[in-house]
Formats: C-alpha cells, sequence, structure tokens
C-alpha cells in the first residue's frame, strides 16, 4: 500500500473535469480517510495561490481579502485534522498552514467542475518510519547517528594497521524491497474512461427478414368476390417472387378498381416485395424506398397491431444500421402507441431504445425527465432503470453517489448482473480510490463479459488497481501483459502498451537495457495511430521522454521535451513535463560539475535561468552546483547571491516529486558551500577552525574531506593520516567527486611518505583497491611515488622492482609519468648489479624522441659515468 496515497493524488490531478456551480458551496470544507486529509476551498481559479511546503509551511494567498477571515474563521482543529495540521494564522494577509512536522506532503490542484481549490495532505510514511527509528535508538539528543543509505557500502580500502575509531551502532531499518519506483514515475496520466451506456439486447436479428416478420400477408377469401381474386392473384405473385407480375398485376387492379379500399395493402406488398428484392441481392436505394412506404404507412394506419408491427420492424432495421437518430425517432413513436394501448411488452422494450439512444447522444436532462415518467417507472423495475441511473450519474462524475445506488440495490440486482452496473461502479470506486472494491468488480466484469469491447479497458483498470495497490511484482507484471496481449479495441491496447512500458521500464530500480520488446510498446499500428486522442499522445510523449532520461541522455530528454506541443495540454498536465524537463536540465549542470567544467555549468545555468529559478526554492540542489561554479570561475558576485538561497532556509533541500537525479544531502549544506569557499581561496586555517566550531556532523564525508585537505595544506601531515584512514574505513569515500577523492587519496599517500614508516606497505594497498584501480591517472601519480621510495632504499629489491615496472609498463605506456619511472627503473638496475642491461633500457630512453630533454641528458650521463666505471 506504500504508493497509494501518492497515487490516488496523481490520478485526481489528471482526472477530466465537468463545469458545475459553486455559489452555493461553503468556503471550505474537510474530508478525513484513513490515507489523506482534503481541504476543499470553494474560490474562482485565479482568486487563490498557492505556495508549496517550506519550512513545513503552506501558504495561501486570496485575491479577494475578504475570503480571509471566512476561512479562518471556518477552520477548525479536530483531532482528525491535527495529524496533519498544527496551527493556523494569518500572516501578511496570507493563511498560513503549520504542518504537523517534516513527515507531511502536500499536492494541490484546482477542480473546475466543482469551482474549488483542492489541498490533500498525507503523510510520507518512509520519512516517518526513518524518524521514529532515529528516535529510538537515539543516545544523546543532539546528536542523532547517522541514517545509513540503502545501497550496499563500497569496498573499503585494505589499509594495515589503521587508526581505531568508535563508532556508534547504526539503526537498522527493516523494508520491504520494491524492484519498481512508484507509479508516478512511469506513465503516470489517469483520465476517466466514458461510461458503458447499459446493454440493449436485440432478440430479433433483422437483416433476413421483412415486415411480414411482424405483420404476415394472408390470403384472401376470394370465392364469388372478384376484387378478392385478383387481390390473392398479386399476393401468389409476390410469394412466387415473380415482382415484375405483380406490380403488372397491381397496376391492372388499380385501374380497374380506382376507389378500393386496400391501399394500405398494395403499399405493404410492394414494401416488402422492395425489401425482399434487397435481401437477394443488397441495393440500398431498394431498401430506403421501401423503408420510406412502410414509414407513409405507419403514420396513415388507424390499425394497432399493423401500426405497432411497422414500427418494431422500422426500429430494428435501423438499430442494425447503427442510425441513433432513426432509432430514436421510431421509438419514441413506438412507445406513444404503445403506450395508447397499454401494451407492456413494446412498453419495456422502446423505453430502453429510448434511453440507449439518449445515453449514445449524451442527452443527459432528457434521460432524467424520461425516468421521472410514471410509467416507466412501472415497467423498468429491474435492473435497466438502475443501469441509466447509474450511467448518467457517471456521465456527472458523481462516483459517490454512483456508489451510494449501488450499495442501496446491490442485494435486489439478480444474476447475471447488467454489465453497465458492474464496469460504471467499479470505475466510480476506481474514482474516489477505493482501489481494492474497484478491482474486485472489474474482475467479476471481466469474468462474466470479456466478449464485450469494454473489457479491454476493465484490464487496463484492473492492472492500474495492483499497481496502485502496491501488489506483488509478479501479479502486476501478469495483468499489464495481460491487458497488451487481451486489448480487443486498439485505443485500450495502445494505452495497456504505454502503461506497461512505464512499469517494466521506466520504473525499474535495476536499470534494464531499452531492448527491441520494449522499444516495439512505444511503436504503434496504423490502427492505433487512428485512436491516439490527446490523452493516448500525452502518455506517448511522457514515455519517451522518460526513456531519456532514464538513459541519463539529459540532452536528448532536453530536445524532445522542445519538440512537445504543451500547448494542447493543461496547465497541471503541462507542469508534469516541465518537472520532468527540470530534471533533465539539473541533470546536465550536474554532470558538468562533477567533470570540474563549471563554465558548462554557468552556462546551462544561464541558458535555463527561467526554469531554474522557478525550482530552486525547492530545490537547493542547483543553487550549489552553480554556486560553487561562479566560485571556481571567480564570480564572487554571483557566488553569493546564489548563497542567500540557503541562508533563508532551515533546510538545503526539500524531497518532491520527481527526483530523477539523484541528490546527496550531506553535500548540498550551507556549511559544505562555505568549505569549499574557503578551500577555493586556499585559506586553509580559517577552514580548519571553521569545521571545529560550526560543524555538528562530523562524519559527514564532504565537509570531513574538506578539513582534512585543510590539514595537509598547513603540513599537519599526522592528523592527516589519522582523519583520513577514519575515512577511508568508514567507506564512505565513493560518494565525493572523482576530482575531490583523487585529491583525497594523493594527499594521503604524500602524507604517508613525509611521516609514516610504513609508507611503502600502506601505499601498495592503495594500490590493489579495487575502486582506486578505476581511477588511472591517481594510480600512475602513486605508481610514480613508490618507485621513487624504492629507488631511495640503500638496499635495492630487485623482484619487487622488476614486478612493478612490468607492471606499470603494461598500464601506463603512454603516462606523462612514464620516461621518469623508466630513468629510476633503470638506475635500479644499475644499482643491483644488472649494469647491461640497465645500460640498454638508458640508451632506449636517450634514443626516444618522446623522452623530455633533460631526462635525455641524464640518461647520456648515466651512461657516459657508467663507462668510465668501467675503465678503471
Amino acid at each position: 500500500m506504500k504508493h497509494h496515497r501518492r497515487i490516488y493524488l496523481i490520478i485526481l490531478f489528471l482526472a477530466q473535469m465537468f463545469h458545475a456551480s459553486w455559489s452555493h458551496a461553503e468556503i471550505i470544507e474537510k474530508e478525513f480517510t484513513n490515507d489523506f486529509l482534503r481541504l476543499k476551498i470553494a474560490s474562482l481559479k485565479n482568486e487563490i495561490s498557492i505556495n508549496t511546503k517550506e519550512d513545513d509551511k503552506i501558504l495561501v494567498t486570496f485575491a479577494n481579502k475578504d475570503l480571509l477571515p471566512q476561512v479562518v474563521s471556518a477552520f477548525s482543529l479536530d483531532g482528525n485534522t491535527q495529524q496533519y495540521i498544527s496551527g493556523v494564522t494569518i500572516d501578511n494577509d496570507q493563511l498560513v498552514l503549520l504542518l504537523k512536522d517534516d513527515s507531511i506532503e502536500l499536492f494541490p490542484f484546482y477542480k473546475e467542475d466543482q469551482k474549488k481549490y483542492i489541498l490533500d495532505f498525507w503523510i510520507n510514511k518512509d520519512k516517518q518510519k526513518v524518524q521514529t527509528v532515529v528516535e529510538a535508538k537515539e543516545v544523546n539528543p543532539q546528536k542523532a547517528p547517522p541514517i545509513p543509505k540503502k545501497i550496499a557500502p563500497p569496498p573499503k580500502v585494505v589499509i594495515k594497521e589503521p587508526v581505531q575509531v568508535d563508532e556508534e551502532p547504526e539503526p537498522v531499518i527493516v523494508e520491504k524491497k520494491n524492484p519498481y519506483l512508484d507509479f508516478r514515475y512511469g506513465a503516470s496520466f489517469v483520465w476517466q474512461y466514458n461510461p458503458l451506456v447499459p446493454k440493449l439486447n436485440q432478440p430479433i436479428q433483422i437483416q433476413n427478414k421483412t415486415p411480414e416478420f411482424f405483420f404476415p400477408i394472408e390470403d384472401r377469401v376470394y370465392k364469388e368476390d372478384e376484387q378478392e381474386s385478383h387481390l390473392q392473384l398479386i399476393i401468389n405473385f409476390y410469394r412466387k417472387e415473380k415482382f415484375g407480375y405483380m406490380a403488372k398485376a397491381i397496376k391492372v387492379f388499380e385501374s380497374k378498381y380506382p376507389n378500393h379500399k386496400y391501399q394500405e395493402l398494395m403499399t405493404y406488398i410492394k414494401a416488402n416485395a422492395l425489401i425482399k428484392q434487397n435481401i437477394q441481392k443488397p441495393r440500398n436505394q431498394l431498401m430506403n424506398s421501401g423503408l420510406t412506404l412502410l414509414e407513409e404507412l405507419a403514420e396513415k394506419t388507424d390499425e394497432y397491431d399493423f401500426k405497432r408491427a411497422l414500427y418494431q420492424y422500422l426500429l430494428y432495421v435501423h438499430l442494425h444500421q447503427g442510425n441513433i437518430i432513426k432509432s430514436l425517432e421510431n421509438a419514441q413513436k413506438l412507445y406513444v402507441v404503445a403506450n395508447t394501448n397499454y401494451d407492456e411488452e413494446l412498453i419495456y422494450f422502446s423505453s430502453k431504445v429510448i434511453l440507449d439512444s439518449l445515453a449514445k447522444l449524451k442527452q443527459l436532462n432528457k434521460i432524467r425527465k424520461f425516468l421521472e415518467e410514471p410509467i416507466v417507472k412501472k415497467f423498468l423495475k429491474d435492473q435497466s432503470g438502475i443501469a441509466y441511473q447509474i450511467y448518467i450519474l457517471s456521465l456527472d462524475q458523481k462516483y459517490d453517489e454512483v456508489i451510494a445506488l449501488y450499495e442501496e440495490k446491490k442485494k435486489s440486482l439478480e444474476e447475471p448482473i447488467e454489465p453497465s452496473i458492474l464496469f460504471n461502479v467499479a470505475e466510480s470506486y476506481y474514482q474516489v480510490a477505493e482501489y481494492t472494491m474497484a478491482s474486485k468488480l472489474f474482475d467479476r466484469f471481466l469474468v462474466d463479459f470479456s466478449e464485450l469491447s469494454y473489457a479491454s479497458y476493465a484490464r487496463n483498470r484492473l492492472a492500474l488497481s495492483y499497481d496502485i495497490l502496491d501488489e506483488s511484482p509478479e501479479k502486476i507484471d501478469t495483468l499489464y501483459r495481460k491487458a497488451v496481449d487481451f486489448g480487443g479495441g486498439a485505443k485500450a491496447r495502445y494505452e495497456a502498451k504505454l502503461r506497461y512500458f512505464g512499469y517494466k521500464y521506466l520504473r525499474n530500480k535495476e536499470r534494464i537495457s531499452l531492448d527491441p520488446s520494449m522499444i516495439a510498446l512505444l511503436n504503434y499500428t496504423e490502427e492505433e495511430r487512428k485512436q491516439l486522442d490527446v490523452n493516448l499522445k500525452k502518455l506517448l510523449w511522457l514515455c519517451r521522454l522518460r526513456s531519456f532520461i532514464v538513459e541519463k541522455n539529459f540532452t536528448k530528454a532536453i530536445a524532445y521535451y522542445k519538440s512537445i506541443p504543451l500547448n494542447e495540454l493543461t496547465y497541471f498536465d503541462r507542469e508534469v513535463f516541465e518537472k520532468d524537463f527540470y530534471e533533465s536540465v539539473f541533470g546536465r549542470i550536474k554532470e558538468n560539475y562533477d567533470k570540474g567544467k563549471y563554465a558548462e555549468v554557468v552556462k546551462l545555468w544561464e541558458h535555463y535561468k527561467e526554469i531554474n529559478l522557478k525550482y530552486q526554492k525547492k530545490d537547493a540542489s542547483v543553487s550549489y552546483y552553480v554556486g560553487i561554479a561562479y566560485l571556481g570561475l571567480g564570480f564572487t558576485k554571483e557566488f553569493i547571491e546564489l548563497l542567500e538561497v540557503f541562508k533563508t532556509r532551515k533546510k538545503s533541500y526539500v524531497k518532491e516529486y520527481p527526483l530523477w537525479v539523484e541528490r546527496d544531502t550531506l553535500e548540498i549544506t550551507y556549511e559544505n558551500i562555505m568549505m569549499k569557499k574557503l578551500a577555493i581561496e586556499k585559506n586553509w586555517e580559517e577552514l580548519e577552525n571553521f569545521y571545529k566550531s560550526n560543524v555538528k556532523d562530523k562524519n559527514n564525508i564532504y565537509l570531513k574531506e574538506k578539513y582534512v585537505r585543510s590539514l595537509f595544506n598547513q603540513k599537519k601531515y599526522s592528523e592527516y593520516i589519522n582523519e583520513s584512514e577514519t575515512i577511508l574505513l568508514q567507506g564512505e569515500y565513493k560518494n565525493l567527486s572523482s576530482e575531490d577523492f583523487e585529491t583525497f587519496i594523493f594527499h594521503y599517500v604524500l602524507s604517508l611518505k613525509e611521516k609514516s614508516t610504513k609508507f611503502v606497505l600502506k601505499t601498495e594497498a592503495i594500490l590493489k583497491d579495487p575502486y582506486i584501480k578505476q581511477f588511472s591517472q591517481l594510480s600512475d601519480r602513486i605508481n610514480y611515488i613508490l618507485f621513487e621510495e624504492y629507488a631511495k632504499n640503500k638496499v635495492v629489491n630487485y623482484q619487487k622492482i622488476e614486478k612493478l615496472w612490468v607492471e606499470y609498463k603494461s598500464k601506463f605506456s603512454g603516462s606523462d609519468y612514464y620516461s621518469r619511472v623508466k630513468y629510476i627503473y633503470a638506475t635500479s638496475l644499475t644499482e643491483v648489479q644488472q649494469i647491461e642491461k640497465g645500460k640498454t633500457v638508458l640508451r632506449e630512453i636517450a634514443s626516444d624522441e618522446k623522452t623530455p630533454s633533460y631526462l635525455k641528458k641524464l640518461s647520456q650521463a648515466e651512461l657516459k659515468a657508467l663507462e668510465e666505471k668501467e675503465k678503471i
């Protein structure tokens, strides 16, 4: 259930809303569940602005100042509310909501249909859990033990005889491991499905039938009656399908008996003949002519059975053709005829067709009015009446009323329950975040009505419900796959593909490759392309944008964001893309910062200044990186301006969705900025004093690294060694930037060389560390220093220096130190009486074009000295 609350906010945030009156609404309303607190403030959209959480406060600004005291007076801090809000005040014409603590999160949005601002408060259980564990383990209230990271610790450097330090036991956090990020990081846009129109059963397949099916043409009593005999001849020709002879016989009859009383019968026979010919060889003209004759007859005849039969046939034909307007017209006529003659069967059927047609035309007011008619109430006592009531409530988005009606009537509903009731009630439960109930009803719908087109939408909702409920990944994966594989309609199927891509790829914590099977989920067929409405488009755009972010290809992400037609979307939808865009810009800034490319950092800051400034107060990370970049480039004024962001905050960083780029809250602090500034200014003594006087968290790797750097630059080598070995034992050094890490290790080696009798032993251990081996330049410099130390020894260890040279030559042949190390190796050979081998290496150095001139001269001088020595 971990993500239940968060996803609920996103779903509400994206729901499509109809306009509704707000003039009679209360100023402020409260709703409370076990999961969240909701405040509703009645207002026009432009009359209120919400400033999200800063220093545990929510600031609500009213354009209409008269509303402010009314809101405060209407606000009561009952027991439920106090779980989230500890106080309400007015400050500078703003409503100030004081949050209970740092675990309270807020999501504000505007509901157009209600003309209300919605403020949803929920508890971040992860943060609350961490706080509880820390308090339970806390020994000294002034100094809480550090919270361990959720990643495995890096391999430690092996240092013999390390300095022992007393460590406080770290709290253990037992947490359910979920291999996927929460719903918001995937294909997170959710919209309301159109309600399912109640099912209209058509027991008669009309396409191969004539009007005779409802009103047969009977034989005449024609003995001793000339007119009746002629009529029977016409009927015989009709039955034998001799339509040419039939037409001539009718023409003769009408000529012979101009004032006959059988006009309706003649017209009826003609209409049946035309329709029968159309059945034999379909031609629209014949069918239309026959239907026109039937419509004229239905209007003229006074005989009830005949009129009823004609309207029935016409109605079935138009239903079969899918002509909603004509179906409605004939159903209304049939309803009037049946009502006049109290024909219960036809009243029931025509009523259902009227409701079905009005529903498809979305004529809600007419449906409401029709359902209020006494005769309809009487004959629609079964599920049909309930189904249409639920349908119109669903169209009005009155989900609570749908659920209330269903709960009231469900015991009276006989099996099988009308499919529209199951689907529309399930969707209502889904829209109010009752996902367990929603999933049960969607599942039941799929069991009973999997053949319906809406089954594809039910599969999508079922997978989403289980996803939001944080069920097992295997179950969620299976449901998404079924939604893709069994998606009947192109529109629902493509939505399922995008949601599965969001789950399986975008939200996967263990990054998987974007293989062809994943790419195929984004690709659409021609049938699916035709169904790409604005909802599917924005979901597709979001998936593609985030695929670049997941790949850490922030340059492509920025370019793709610029290609998205955001003007087609609502403000809230645009903001989702905008936040991803900001993360992409931040990712590029951090990449360049980590590489020491400060000019590129500043350039990105200036180029995207508008988006950076918008989120700067919520996320101090960008201020930190850009500020340090300015300082590194010598722009002190700009650095001080950005530093002000930290001075006005109690915390340097606020956790807020989305966080595609990892922040290190230990690094991005006011103390680290000040110490970095002093380090850039090389004010080492002041840096040491600042650390000792102002830094409370002495285990913060970023602060401690700068502190030990100040010790090295003040030549306090022994202190540097002790402090550095503490860092190495704690294993946090991997969190340092590449530049800071290399400086830290190199200073450690130099300090060992200056003060430690075990320099060689500990330096060799350093070079064996797997993590340090990744830094080739660092390893190169350390190897050079180690070679120098070997060469200084009175007794050179030939085997050791020979082995070291072989390894060095294979790894660092292109190094700037290569010639110097080779020279040390050559002179070492001569010290151990490997004279000829040493002279060979010296000649190689002297003849190598890449060798610096001073080394060539030294090599030549050494060769000359060896030759002179041999002459003696």
